[in-house]
């Protein structure tokens, strides 16, 4: 076989199983829909993700899982929000208990993961490497997250 025609019946063949690979908008997973799924890993990593009714805080492991999984709470209830009432999230979600995160120290962890994170030094949210194990509730995904929660106004 020529090389050219050759090369032409494998993109012809990566096209069509490309196109059957794509499923149509009606055929796509809910992910918030999907069960919770913690993952085998060891990471313990604070996320969130919608239960049937609401966003809740849940602990990643750091592998695997699914997709019904999301950095912040903010970011699960845009993708989920159509299934929750304004009742299940009081107007004010930042209370004392939620910035006692806030006043805990900066803290890596251990283990050999770099995740870059944020975490509140007492006065800003400052860049923080999360090493994957250990350390304490005082990290968050983005900055953003980290001010709304622990800077005062």
């Amino acid at each position: 076989m020529h090389p050219v025609t050759f090369i032409t019946v494998l993109l012809l063949a990566y096209g069509h199983t490309r196109a059957k690979s794509q499923k149509p908008e009606s055929q796509k997973i809910d992910r918030c829909s999907l069960p919770i799924e913690s993952g085998p890993g060891r990471a313990l990593l604070q996320m969130y993700a919608f239960n049937g009714s609401a966003c809740v805080q849940f602990t990643y492991g750091g592998l695997g899982g699914n997709a019904n999984r999301f950095s912040t709470e903010e970011e699960c209830l845009e993708a989920c929000s159509e299934r929750v009432t304004s009742a299940q999230y009081p107007a004010q979600p930042r209370t004392t208990e939620a910035r006692k995160r806030c006043r805990l120290p900066k803290d890596e962890g251990t283990g050999r993961a770099a995740i870059p994170m944020f975490a509140f030094d007492g006065k800003n949210c400052v860049s923080l490497t999360y090493r994957g194990a250990g350390g304490n509730a005082n990290r968050f995904f983005t900055k953003e997250e980290c001010e709304a929660i622990c800077k005062r106004d």
